[in-house]
């Protein structure tokens, strides 16, 4: 499991190459990678309690 370093050193270093994208494709992008985030977490999780 990624401990919170790790998570915030990620979400650093994409904010940092987003950065030179309007606000309105940042926010469309971040939106999309969170729920691509989410879909991944369940998908483990289900594949956790399956095994």
């Amino acid at each position: 499991m990624e401990n919170i370093k790790e998570i915030y050193d990620r979400a650093a270093n994409v904010l940092a190459l987003l950065a030179d994208l309007p606000v309105n494709e940042q926010e469309f992008v971040l939106y999309y990678a969170l729920r691509l985030a989410e879909h991944d977490a369940l998908m483990k999780e289900l594949e956790t309690h399956q095994d």
